[in-house]
């Protein structure tokens, strides 16, 4: 059976342990929310645990939330992040 979490999941709670069990699973894509710049140095690391388990970059996706609690001029570093 494939699995598909279809929001973004929180890249703080992202672990080895649960980066391998993901990988374990049939999912066809994995996907972490960017809700503000106080998570990148989670998401990095999110992202970075998801590679050593296997999963491409191709297989990764970030979602960015726009226009809840931060300026536009966040929302355009976060995707300079994103971009680099």
């Amino acid at each position: 059976m494939e699995v598909d979490f279809n929001q973004g999941l929180d890249a703080s709670l992202l672990t080895q342990e649960v980066a391998i069990r993901l990988r374990e699973l049939k999912i066809p894509i994995v996907r972490l929310a960017y809700d503000s710049k106080g998570i990148k140095k989670d998401l990095e690391k999110a992202i970075n645990l998801l590679r050593e388990a296997g999963f491409s970059g191709r297989r990764t996706v970030v979602y960015c939330l726009y226009n809840h609690l931060d300026a536009p001029e966040d929302f355009l570093i976060r995707l300079g992040d994103l971009i680099n």
